[in-house]
């Protein structure tokens, strides 16, 4: 399938209420040829309107949130999880901590905004800011966890605009069905609730706070915060047990790192185009900007969903040349604010209805919104259904419509030498002949006394960020080796670049291989050498060799009946990527999946090696049970060999109800969700192995290719308990003992619950196909 040619890198900051509507509309009718690539700090976005109905138990969690992974996914736009710390506009390039930067040919940012006050005396260490309002709920939920009075509880709210009315009525209703003596105090420095809206609406909501037992505390000047009360400048001071901090937005700290023109508030200045008024290639919206032509603009959300469609039109012109359009804020909105009790006051032009109705309107308002960034309600995406009609077509454009082949389709030398340039190799004095001497072929020096072990893996990426494909491919190559008990000493790096503009090319090559050097650097491997080339998605292979000695060699054989089998890592992979290549995986869990992917196996090798593990193996394209097969079959031939397996070979018993997995795959797998290459692992097994018990969703988690997954032992049963608690001090919260090793040969047992596959016969597989 040809590879539609990019030349343009868009990359959007934050997945705010303007940002998902960038990723929508350019996603359907967006220029073909910008990138787009979206850096959030979290997979997910609350959509704030529906908040306050989430803490009043109206929603869920999941309700409430735009998924930004599987919306990109969709929209066939790169997603980095990051926190971003500055801009280098001269070079374009966006920081991000803890990895390399990425560079920009437009830029659009949509971070939000803080909670203002925030500075007084005590407040970060007894409040719950309620901005950024992604933490709030987590907040809350882990407060009242912790919260063990049942009989009372005091809660203030501080700040009397839309959001603090909200959050006192949720609050309200919250705690009052749990604890009979709630008491709410509504706290503002200010002589009216809230102050912008119209006498109608004020006098609706007052007499709404008063119905619910709302205290309402004005004129309050809060001096300072203790962990018992709220102490001000006048009056008693006002206890409890919770704050939440409601008092409107501030600019984000991060904002200073731009480099972009502020008001005296800290938010970034910016033209009615949205552009910054230092930069036309840097874009902002929401709450984070002031408008010099519209200084009064409120930090609402309603604005910054007008500013949406600004937003991506303006994007889309300056990609093509087309005249950018003005944004003119809303004269007046609806505002509906929920009572908390299934009811909420509307506000529009002066009108204040109230009652049930009101709220069933603002909650098809709500739900109709979020719908809009719903992969599984948007129908078929728009790229994958252009990818196919251009593998249908297959009529090149002009410039790329004889892209040659074999060394012809190599990487520009040029490129290839910046990028090298660029990586923190460190020197190695073993390598005669390297990256910092190149010549037709890497020369090193193997120390004496030692063995090698090489192993290679390649995959096509399946995460769209080519850093962490770049260190998933290294960390996946190198558990081969930690497996076997063997320190990584070199590297070859096989990487394809999709075919675009020579500064895109470049920046997908720089990100690769500093994802792999990274990693190669932290186990203390050096890089050598390698190949490029382009091709139609990203490929990144790694060759590497270990130092070994000879007579510490793990291997796979070596399992004894009795054997307890410890796996490290959860498994789910697999699964999870067929979901998420269907814009159908939870962006947490896809980043709980990341997670795991990036979990080196070389401390764990370090405790398993030296002899504690009889036999040793890393659980990864084959699945579960396909390397489970492999140690037992290699222990068997390595029984035999020794004369010590008169009884006949070995067999397993898995616990399937032991056995770790990651967040979501289950679900996965319970909806039919397989990898390509579920059969196959299946085949494999089944044509040489009796598989007893075991069903679904369990059969396919057994089988589901692992990318990057954990080690497999076989360890004494009494030492086991011992191996897992080292195991997981030093980091591997999943190692647990999964089964046993046992005396059937041919035969694994599948237990779904414990004991429930024992004595039955060694019938044919019952694991589903």
């Amino acid at each position: 399938m040809r590879n539609e040619k990019k030349s343009k890198e868009l990359v959007l900051v934050g997945g705010g209420h303007a940002h998902v509507q960038v990723l929508k509309s350019l996603a359907m009718k967006g220029p073909r040829a910008l990138r787009i690539t979206l850096v959030s700090d979290g997979p997910t976005a609350y959509y704030s309107g529906m908040l306050p109905g989430a803490l009043a138990g109206l929603y869920t969690a999941g309700e409430t949130e735009a998924d930004l992974v599987r919306l990109s996914r969709w929209a066939g736009v790169r997603f980095v999880q990051g926190r971003v710390t500055g801009l280098d506009r001269a070079a374009r390039l966006v920081q991000i901590e803890g990895r390399p930067p990425l560079r920009y040919d437009l830029l659009s940012l949509d971070i939000g905004s803080v909670t203002r006050g925030a500075d007084l005396p005590g407040v970060r260490e007894h409040a719950i800011l309620t901005r950024p309002i992604g933490l709030l709920l987590e907040k809350v939920e882990t407060f009242e966890r912790n919260f063990t009075n049942r009989d009372a509880i005091r809660i203030a709210v501080v700040g009397a605009g839309a959001a603090g009315v909200e959050l006192a009525f949720a609050m309200r209703a919250r705690f009052g069905k749990k604890i009979a003596d709630t008491t709410v105090t509504l706290i503002d420095r200010g002589e009216q609730v809230l102050p912008d809206q119209p006498a109608s609406v004020r006098k609706a909501i007052e007499r709404a706070l008063d119905s619910r037992g709302i205290a309402v505390r004005l004129g309050a000047v809060i001096e300072r915060v203790t962990a018992t009360e709220i102490e001000c400048a006048a009056g008693a001071p006002v206890p409890h047990d919770l704050i939440l901090w409601a008092t409107g937005g501030g600019a984000q700290p991060a904002q200073n790192a731009f480099d972009l023109a502020q008001d005296p508030r800290g938010f970034i200045r910016v033209k009615k185009t949205l552009q910054s008024i230092d930069d036309d290639t840097v874009f902002a919206a929401g709450d984070m900007i002031h408008i010099d032509e519209h200084p009064d603009v409120p930090k609402a959300g309603v604005y910054a969903v007008r500013q949406g469609p600004i937003l991506t039109a303006n994007l889309a012109a300056m990609t093509t040349g087309g005249p950018l359009r003005a944004y003119e804020p809303q004269a007046g909105f609806l505002a509906l604010l929920m009572t908390g009790d299934g009811s909420a006051v509307g506000s529009y032009k002066g009108f204040a209805p109230r009652g049930r109705w009101v709220w069933k309107w603002k909650d098809w308002i709500d739900r109709k919104w979020m719908q809009k960034f719903d992969p599984a309600k948007l129908g078929p995406s728009p790229v994958m259904m252009r990818a196919k009609e251009a593998a249908a077509e297959e009529t090149p454009g002009e410039d790329d419509a004889m892209r040659c082949a074999g060394c012809g389709s190599k990487v520009s030398g040029l490129l290839l030498e910046d990028t090298l340039r660029e990586l923190a190799i460190p020197p190695n004095p073993r390598v005669l002949r390297g990256l910092d001497s190149p010549d037709d072929a890497a020369v090193v020096r193997i120390p004496a006394g030692f063995a090698t072990v090489q192993t290679v893996d390649s995959f096509r990426a399946f995460v769209d960020d080519p850093y962490l494909m770049g260190r998933i491919a290294t960390l996946h190559a190198a558990s081969d080796l930690f497996a076997m008990g063997a320190k990584p000493d070199t590297a070859l790096a096989n990487v394809t670049i999709p075919f675009a503009s020579d500064e895109l090319m470049r920046q997908d090559f720089r990100l690769v291989m500093s994802g792999i050097v990274e990693e190669l650097n932290r186990m203390g491997a050096t890089l050598v050498g390698g190949h490029t080339t382009e091709g139609s998605e990203i490929t990144v292979g790694v060759s590497m060799t270990g130092l070994i000695d000879e007579a510490r060699v793990a291997t796979k054989g070596g399992a004894r009946p009795g054997d307890a089998l410890i796996l490290t890592g959860a498994v789910g992979t697999g699964v999870l990527w067929a979901a998420d290549m269907r814009a159908e995986a939870p962006g947490r869990a896809i980043e709980g999946a990341i997670a795991s992917m990036l979990q080196s196996n070389e401390a764990a090798a370090g405790v398993l090696a030296d002899g504690t593990a009889h036999a040793l193996t890393d659980v990864t394209g084959f699945g579960l049970l396909g390397h489970l097969a492999e140690m037992l079959e290699a222990s068997r031939s390595a029984d035999a060999g020794r004369g010590t397996d008169a009884d006949g070979g070995v067999g397993a018993r898995i616990i399937g109800a032991a056995i770790p997995v990651l967040e979501g795959a289950r679900m996965a797998a319970l909806r039919g969700t397989k990898s390509t290459i579920d059969p196959a692992n299946r085949e494999r097994v089944l044509a040489r192995w009796s598989v007893v018990g075991g069903t679904e969703p369990l059969g396919t988690l057994l089988f589901d290719p692992q990318t990057s997954g954990g080690l497999l032992a076989a360890v004494d049963e009494s030492d086991a308990a011992r191996v897992v608690e080292k195991l997981k001090s030093v980091g591997y919260e999943s190692a647990c003992v999964i089964g046993s090793i046992t005396k059937r040969e041919g035969v694994i047992e599948v237990e779904s619950q414990k004991g429930a596959a024992r004595n039955q016969p060694a019938t044919p597989a019952r694991v589903p196909a």
